[in-house]
């Protein structure tokens, strides 16, 4: 890329606190294409993942740079990544900041695209279709961490989405259901469904994805893992902020532990319903439900989560959007809420605004 292409990026990059538009594209020519974008938001929390039951304002930034290059008539090359920046009951000006995607690769049209860096793994895309809340949605999923050291191959045509990704030895990989990071060995991840054309009020989407994680690192966590497994089917009918839209997804997760005790496993399931008006307002509500079952001879407990979700947002502008959002819990086991501190299970309430660029 020319210098003088870095030097708009830059510039762009300094100046998206003012930017009017989305995603903004400050370089296209001679098939090379760079866009910028992100957003900014602050969230006032009453009592949610904070150590008491008292009012917080969390800001978070994020910023995302995403180039094209085309090397042939069948291929083009592509490069994107996103870095946050949170600050979620701490005022440390270097607190939480985080590489949430970072990913290199090329797009062959018709015959699919290959990419490898950090991203979620293929299962995701699976589970995708009740994720819809504005802060803590998709509650009863299991596995769609972002990580490193992965390499995808995706096809989508006719309707049809199908993905497959490796996962490459790494240390200190993140899994929702761990207590801590843990070093991998490997892994891979496939994902398949269909979507069909407008079926009275909107498509009808069928998916299925897998996971399975190899760790290399037996000791030094609370499950003594050798391995997981995960499975996850999600259906959805509409599209999402657009009139009438209902989904729901199904996971299950088995861990194999290594010192002989049994396996231990989570299925969860969730189901979310939500309307879209012409006026920009969105209305969501979600039912979650995860059940641990652990054997004999782990500390912890079985249990059961189980959280009720709704959420309404405005889109003042394009750019501009306003939201308030609230999670109750519906009697889970104590100690397995959504959002549990001080020894009990709560509610929580959330009351947000976002600028996109």
């Amino acid at each position: 890329m020319k210098k003088s292409v870095l030097a708009i990026a830059v510039a762009a990059a300094a100046m998206v606190a003012s930017s009017a538009v989305s995603a903004a594209q400050v370089y296209n020519k001679d098939g090379v294409t760079l866009d910028i974008g992100g957003r900014v938001e602050a969230l006032y929390m009453d009592g949610a993942k904070t150590d008491h039951h008292n009012g917080t304002i969390r800001d978070r930034a994020r910023l995302n740079v995403k180039g094209t290059a085309k090397v042939t008539d069948w291929a083009t090359a592509y490069g994107f990544f996103e870095h946050e920046w949170n600050h979620q009951n701490n005022s440390d000006e270097a607190a939480d900041t985080k590489m949430r995607y970072a990913y290199v690769g090329v797009d062959f049209g018709k015959y699919g695209r290959v990419q490898a860096g950090r991203f979620e793994d293929a299962l995701e895309w699976a589970s995708d279709v009740t994720d819809k809340l504005e802060e803590d949605g998709c509650n009863a999923l299991i596995g769609d961490n972002r990580n490193s050291g992965k390499i995808m191959y995706v096809w989508e045509g006719y309707g049809v989405h199908a993905a497959i990704n490796a996962q490459t030895a790494i240390n200190d990989y993140s899994y929702d259901c761990l207590t801590s990071t843990q070093t991998v060995k490997g892994g891979f991840s496939a994902a398949l469904g269909y979507t069909s054309p407008v079926v009275l009020f909107g498509p009808i989407s069928i998916r299925t994805g897998y996971t399975y994680t190899d760790f290399s690192d037996k000791t030094g966590f609370k499950t003594a893992a050798d391995d997981i497994k995960v499975w996850t089917v999600g259906a959805s009918w509409g599209t999402h902020k657009k009139g009438f839209y209902v989904a729901t997804d199904y996971t299950s997760l088995k861990l194999k532990r290594n010192d002989n005790i049994g396996d231990e496993k989570v299925k969860g399931f969730e189901f979310l319903v939500s309307y879209g008006f012409d006026s920009g307002v969105v209305l969501n509500a979600a039912y979650s439900y995860r059940k641990f079952d652990r054997p004999a001879g782990v500390a912890a407990n079985d249990g059961k989560m189980k959280l009720v979700s709704v959420t309404a947002a405005y889109n003042m502008t394009p750019n501009f959007r306003v939201w308030a959002e609230a999670h109750f819990d519906a009697s889970s086991t104590k100690g397995y809420g959504k959002y549990y501190y001080n020894g009990d299970d709560h509610n929580c309430y959330m009351v947000g605004a976002r600028y996109t660029f």
